[in-house]
């Protein structure tokens, strides 16, 4: 009896310990939150190839994976010179800046974007826009750009981006975005 339940122990531990279990979310940035920065067209879908004359949208999304709440530094992030900067692709080595769709006077206030448990922030910015984009803490105003000749372009950066959580203060590692697209 004794070396039945033993064996049935034994039996039991080997069948729950063998049972497959989701791998734990990867964030390579060492924050629990992932981003991602795309292009959207006129109707709000991602794309790459754009008309000549339509205007399209910058979108960066910073999704929280976690259980607590995340509070973004935005102002470091509006006052980067590269966040949405566009170039002109001339050659292999060669590229044109063709600037950033909005004044670069960015006013923020000490506020900051909290980003709630499984929320996604997303900061959306159209090339050409004479309107004022506010978040909780920062205004960026359009600059009214021309639309872009027709061409190959390309845009990104790289960011540490920083963020509070309760009451500790964490940088991430460097988060590099780049997106090649075309006018036609």
């Amino acid at each position: 009896m004794k070396k039945t339940m033993l064996f049935l122990t034994l039996w039991l531990i080997l069948i729950f310990s063998s049972c497959k279990k989701d791998p734990p979310l990867e964030f390579p940035y060492g924050v629990p939150l992932s981003f991602q920065f795309r292009l959207l067209d006129e109707t709000g879908k991602e794309a790459t190839e754009f008309k000549q004359g339509q205007n399209f949208t910058f979108s960066l999304r910073i999704k929280n994976h976690s259980n607590n709440k995340w509070d973004l530094l935005a102002s470091r992030l509006y006052q980067s010179p590269d966040l949405f900067r566009v170039f002109k692709v001339i050659n292999s080595t060669d590229s044109l800046d063709m600037g950033q769709p909005y004044n670069t006077n960015v006013w923020c206030s000490e506020y900051d974007i909290a980003i709630k448990p499984d929320e996604t922030f997303d900061l959306k910015f159209n090339w050409v826009s004479d309107s004022t984009v506010r978040s909780i803490s920062c205004g960026m105003r359009g600059s009214n750009k021309n639309m872009l000749p027709i061409g190959n372009y390309k845009t990104g950066f790289t960011y540490k981006f920083q963020f509070s959580e309760k009451d500790s203060f964490r940088t991430s590692l460097p988060v590099r975005f780049d997106i090649k697209f075309s006018i036609k």
